[in-house]
């Protein structure tokens, strides 16, 4: 399955129910998912400092053989929705809006209760990204689990990353020291 407009390209593998390329004028961006990312509060507090974080190991997606992935055109949108569940048996559904000019949104819905049900500070989606391409940031808007944060912190409901932080030439970044810019 192909979504495409004057200057990009979605192709979809309806085997595997994942994006399998994302290309915006010419170049690749996107490689794989969505995929349902998780980690819960005993992994975050067993990990040691300088230890890649453990996430729950939810194995491969599989579609749903019924109503496994779907295509309309709402709202001058094309919506692609992606039913099914991952082999620990977490089911999730994906809905992913592409607007006219390439833009990509997507929303989860997790469709059997969580297996892990209590502190998940991280719950949501993430997308393989061409390792061809120079990201210089990320930006999201998401639900968060409290209603306020403090300017700039990483948990916020809207915000924006950027790569390389603007003066860091001149004002290096050391682990363990509070920042003068922060």
């Amino acid at each position: 399955m192909i979504v495409s407009g004057d200057d990009f390209s979605v192709i979809f593998d309806k085997r595997a129910g994942q994006i399998k390329s994302a290309a915006y004028k010419g170049k690749t961006l996107i490689t794989g998912g969505p995929n349902l990312h998780i980690r819960d509060v005993s992994e975050i507090s067993r990990t040691l400092p300088g230890e890649k974080c453990r996430f729950a190991e939810l194995g491969q997606f599989i579609l749903s053989t019924e109503y496994g992935i779907m295509s309309e055109t709402k709202d001058n949108k094309a919506v692609i929705t992606l039913n099914g569940a991952y082999e620990n048996g977490q089911g999730v559904l994906f809905t992913i809006f592409i607007s006219v000019d390439g833009l990509i949104a997507t929303e989860y819905k997790l469709t059997t209760e969580p297996l892990i049900t209590d502190l998940l500070p991280e719950v949501g989606i993430v997308y393989d990204i061409s390792a061809e391409m120079e990201i210089e940031s990320v930006s999201w808007i998401r639900e968060t689990l409290h209603s306020a944060y403090p300017k700039g912190h990483i948990g916020r409901a809207e915000g924006t990353a950027v790569k390389i932080r603007r003066d860091s030439n001149f004002i290096p970044d050391t682990y363990g020291i509070k920042p003068s810019w922060g």
